[in-house]
C-alpha cells in the first residue's frame, strides 16, 4: 500500500513545524488539510505531501505536555513516528514521556536532529544522550560535515554507503567521494552501525560473514537497517535542517523505504457497539467500514479528521456513530470530498456529528473501536458569563469536552460554580480562547472549595424535638450518636429503632435533620452527651475537596 502514516513528535520548541514545512517544500504535491478551529499547536493537523508514488500524511502532534489527548490520537493513528530532537537543547522529561509513549505503541521511529545552527549544538552528542535516556537502539546514520568555516553543517556523510551530501548549493545534495581522512574520521562510527543492523538482521548469516572479514555492501546494509526500522528494532538519527534542506532527502528515503505502510500495523480492537468481541479485521478496502474520529471542530456538524483503518467510505454515505458507553447514533457524511476515503488513509471530512474518539462505521456493520480511557484532568476553572445562562453555557461545554475528552466540566453544588477541569493552565487558556473565538465571551473567577469537616472520635448527643399535627403537639427525644467513616464512603444513616415503638415517619424526619446538618457544617452543633445507650445512630465521613477529586455521593442505609 501507497501509504505512509507519520506522527512528528517532538518536546515543544523543538522544530516540528520547521521540519514539515521543509519536507512539504521537497514533495511533488502538498496539501495542508488543517481544522479551522485549531488555535495553533494544540491540536494534531495532517500535511498531505506525495512522495513518487507514495503519499505521506505527516501528522503534527502538540509538543505542550498539557496537549497529552492529542498527542495520543496522533500516534493512535500513526504507523511510525518521526521524533524531533533539538541540538543543544537537552532531554527533558516529556522528551523521555513522548519516547515511553512511542514505546507503549511499538511504533517503529526515526530520530532527526534538529536546530543544527544552534551554538550549542553537538549533534554527536546529542544522538549520545538519546541513547542513554531513550534506547541504546537509537543509531547514528550520518556524521555532519561543517562549511570551510567551521560555523554551519555543509554536508553529511553516509556511515553505510560511505558517501558524501553536499548541501551548500541547496536542498539536492551533490554527492562526493569522500578522502581518506573522512574515512579515517568515520571508521568506529561505522563499525558501531554495522554491528547493530547486522546484529538485528534475520539473516544470521550475514554477522556470520562479517566476523569472518566478509565485506558486507551497502546495498544490503541499507536493505537491512530499513527492516530493522520497521519492525521497531533500530532507529537511525539523522542531522535535519527544515530551512536549509540538510538531511531531508535521508528522512524522505527512510520514511518512504523503512516506515511500514498501514498494511504491516496491527489494527486496532474491533467489537460490536454493544461491546462484545467481533472478528479481527486487516486494512482492506474491500472489509467493512471502520473509522476513527482523531478530531472535529466546534460547528455541528463540522469539519472531523478520520483515520480510515479498514474499508472504503464514500461521499454522502450514511453511517454509524459509536462513542465509548453511547448509544450508536446515525450521520451522514457530505459530498464534498473528491473521491473515496480508503483504508489505511487520513482524511478530513465535513458533516459527521462526532466527538473526539468516536468510531465511524455503516448501517449494514456497525462496529466500534477499543482504546484507552482520556487521562483524567486535574486543574479546574470556574467559568463566569453575562453573555449566556448557564443551560446554554452548559451545551456549549458539552460540545467542547466532545472535541477535547481531556477536559470534563461540572456544577458544584456546594459552592454554585461551574467548573472546567483542563490538563494544566496552559490548556485552559487555550481552551477560553477558543471559545472568544466563537464569540462566546467568559471569564473565570477564583475557584472555591467547599471545606469538608468530619468527626475526629466517635461522640454522642441528646435533642428534644416539637412539632404540631392537627393542633397536637408531639414530642421526642433523639439520642444520636457519630463516628467518622473512611475516605469515600459517604455519609451513612442508621436507625436502631423498633418499627412497632416508633412510627416510620419520626426516623426519616430524623434523618432529614441530621443530613441537614452535616451539609451545612459542623460548626455550631450540639455538646455531647455521655449516653451509653443510642436509640440512632449517624455517621459522617469527610471527603477530599472537589479540587483534588470529584465528590462521592452519599448514601443511606436504615437498620431495623
Amino acid at each position: 500500500m501507497n501509504i505512509r502514516n507519520i506522527a512528528v513528535v517532538g518536546a515543544a520548541g523543538s522544530g516540528k513545524t520547521t521540519l514539515i514545512a521543509g519536507l512539504s517544500a521537497t514533495a511533488e504535491g502538498t496539501s495542508v488539510p488543517l481544522d479551522p478551529d485549531r488555535p495553533g499547536s494544540t491540536e494534531s493537523a495532517v500535511t498531505r505531501v506525495r512522495f513518487g508514488n507514495v503519499t505521506v500524511n505527516l501528522i503534527d502532534t502538540p509538543g505542550h505536555p498539557d496537549f497529552i489527548g492529542a498527542r495520543r490520537a496522533g500516534l493512535r493513528a500513526a504507523d511510525a513516528v518521526l521524533f524531533v530532537v533539538a541540538a543543544g537543547r537537552g532531554l527533558d522529561l516529556a522528551a523521555q514521556q513522548l519516547w515511553e509513549d512511542c514505546v507503549h505503541d511499538d511504533l517503529p521511529r526515526v530520530v532527526a536532529v534538529t536546530h543544527l545552527d544552534d551554538p550549542r549544538a553537538d549533534v554527536d552528542e546529542t544522538i549520545a544522550l538519546c541513547r542513554r535516556l531513550f534506547d541504546d537502539a537509537v543509531v547514528s546514520t550520518h556524521l555532519p560535515l561543517l562549511d570551510d568555516d567551521g560555523d554551519a553543517v555543509a554536508g553529511l556523510i553516509g556511515l553505510a554507503d560511505q558517501k558524501i551530501l553536499d548541501y551548500s548549493s541547496g536542498p539536492r545534495p551533490v554527492v562526493v567521494e569522500p578522502e581518506a581522512v573522512h574515512l579515517e574520521g568515520i571508521a568506529e562510527a561505522r563499525e558501531s552501525l554495522v554491528a547493530a543492523i547486522l546484529s538485528d538482521s534475520d539473516d544470521e548469516s550475514l554477522m556470520d560473514r562479517y566476523i569472518d572479514g566478509d565485506h558486507i555492501g551497502s546495498g544490503v546494509l541499507i536493505a537491512e537497517l530499513d527492516a530493522a526500522v520497521a519492525r521497531a528494532g533500530l532507529h537511525p538519527a539523522v542531522p535535519v535542517d527544515g530551512t536549509t534542506g540538510v538531511g531531508l532527502d535521508i528522512l524522505r528515503d527512510l520514511i518512504v523505504d523503512a516506515c511500514p505502510s498501514p498494511v504491516e500495523r496491527p489494527m486496532p480492537t474491533v467489537t460490536e457497539p454493544s461491546g462484545d468481541a467481533s472478528e479481527p479485521l486487516a486494512c482492506d478496502p474491500a472489509g467493512p467500514v471502520v473509522a476513527e474520529v482523531l478530531t472535529t471542530t466546534m460547528e455541528v456538524p463540522g469539519v472531523s479528521l478520520l483515520r480510515v483503518y479498514s474499508g472504503t467510505l464514500r461521499p454522502g454515505e450514511t453511517v454509524i456513530i459509536c462513542g465509548a458507553g453511547a448509544t450508536p447514533s446515525v450521520s451522514c457524511t457530505e459530498p464534498d470530498h473528491d473521491d473515496d476515503l480508503v483504508a489505511g488513509d487520513i482524511r478530513p471530512i465535513t458533516g459527521l456529528v462526532a466527538a473526539t474518539g468516536d468510531t465511524v462505521s455503516t448501517q449494514s456493520r456497525p462496529l466500534r473501536l477499543e482504546h484507552p480511557p482520556p487521562p483524567e484532568p486535574q486543574f479546574p476553572v470556574a467559568l463566569v458569563t453575562d453573555q449566556l445562562d448557564e443551560d446554554t453555557l452548559a451545551a456549549v461545554l458539552t460540545r467542547l469536552t466532545a472535541i477535547d475528552p481531556t477536559m470534563r466540566w461540572e456544577h458544584v453544588d456546594e459552592t454554585g460554580q461551574l467548573l472546567l477541569w483542563c490538563m494544566g493552565d496552559r490548556h485552559a487558556e487555550v481552551t477560553l480562547d477558543r471559545l472568544r473565538l466563537q464569540g462566546i465571551a467568559v471569564d473565570t473567577v477564583p475557584v472555591e472549595v467547599a471545606l469538608r469537616a468530619t468527626f475526629g472520635k466517635p461522640a454522642n448527643g441528646t435533642g428534644r424535638v416539637v412539632r404540631q399535627t392537627a393542633g397536637h403537639d408531639e414530642f421526642a427525644w433523639c439520642r444520636i450518636e457519630v463516628e467518622p467513616l473512611g475516605e469515600g464512603e459517604g455519609v451513612e444513616f442508621v436507625s436502631l429503632v423498633d418499627d412497632q415503638a416508633i412510627p416510620a415517619g419520626l426516623v426519616t424526619a430524623v434523618e432529614a435533620g441530621v443530613r441537614d446538618r452535616l451539609a451545612h457544617g459542623l460548626a455550631g452543633a450540639a455538646p455531647s452527651s455521655t449516653s451509653k445507650s443510642p436509640y440512632w445512630t449517624a455517621r459522617a465521613h469527610r471527603s477530599a475537596p472537589p479540587s483534588s477529586r470529584r465528590p462521592e455521593p452519599s448514601r443511606s442505609r436504615t437498620r431495623r
